[in-house]
């Protein structure tokens, strides 16, 4: 019933997402039918990959990450984050590795999830490649730890202007000591586009240390209308204990673009 409505409607994304629930072998195999059925939108085959996801398809899953259809392959690769095993690992290092810039990002965002050592080491050698540093340096933050703090370090202090930008973007949440002084390090560079990523992701923080450095740069008069306008926003949306302590000079900031 369900097969006949996709059919009928390729729209019918929601029938799709409903094989995917019921995780029986019998909608999966119908699941895997779908992705070469030449009757049903590249829409409908995308959304069967990610129904093959949740079912447990794990098998149709790596098969689907070499799919003709490339938007197949790479929705393939964007779902194999929750599946795991060794050889989804094992897929997704190759598309990391393929230089087909869409299955690279979908592998380092799979990766990411993965988090295991040869998924780090991936995502720490694809912080070399400008197109694909803001995907890595975002998983290797959610992944943190003391590797991740130093690689990120490292390619930081290599990196040029617009590579540490992406760099301090992705710090914020929890990252360890080493990124965290990295982040009010920036501070001081000197370069106003640096500091106003740091400044962001301090925010994000939430943490007393950074809250009263920002706290104390948005009072300074010597900081630029830019920076003091910025740390009014981050603090007014990303810190709410920021926010309530210094409500009135961060609303007074904030509606005069740091006036």
């Amino acid at each position: 019933m369900l097969l006949r409505s996709i059919r009928e409607d390729e729209e019918n994304t929601q029938a799709v997402w409903a094989l995917g629930q019921m995780k029986d072998p019998r909608t999966v195999a119908a699941l895997n039918g779908l992705l070469d059925d030449s009757t049903v939108s590249q829409r409908i085959r995308q959304e069967a990959v990610q129904a093959l996801a949740q079912a447990g398809g794990a098998e149709h899953l790596l098969q689907a990450a070499n799919h003709p259809d490339k938007k197949v392959a790479v929705t393939a690769l964007q779902s194999m984050g929750g599946v795991g095993g060794p050889e989804a690992e094992r897929t997704l290092l190759a598309a990391a590795a393929s230089g087909d810039k869409e299955k690279q990002f979908a592998a380092l965002m799979s990766l990411g999830q993965l988090g295991t050592p040869k998924a780090v080491n991936s995502l720490i050698e694809s912080l070399s490649d400008d197109k694909l540093r803001d995907q890595a340096a975002g998983m290797l933050s959610s992944i943190g730890g003391k590797r991740v703090d130093s690689a990120l370090a490292s390619a930081y202090q290599r990196g040029d202007v617009k590579a540490r930008e992406t760099i301090l973007q992705n710090l914020g949440g929890q990252p360890g000591p080493r990124a965290k002084q990295l982040l009010m390090s920036a501070l001081d560079e000197g370069v106003e586009s640096l500091t106003l990523s740091a400044v962001n992701s301090l925010a994000r923080m939430g943490e007393s240390q950074s809250r009263l450095r920002l706290v104390t740069m948005m009072q300074s008069p010597s900081s630029t209308k830019q920076v003091r306008y910025t740390i009014a926003s981050s603090l007014k949306w990303g810190d709410p204990k920021a926010y309530k302590e210094n409500k009135a000079l961060i609303d007074q900031l904030y509606q005069g673009g740091g006036m």
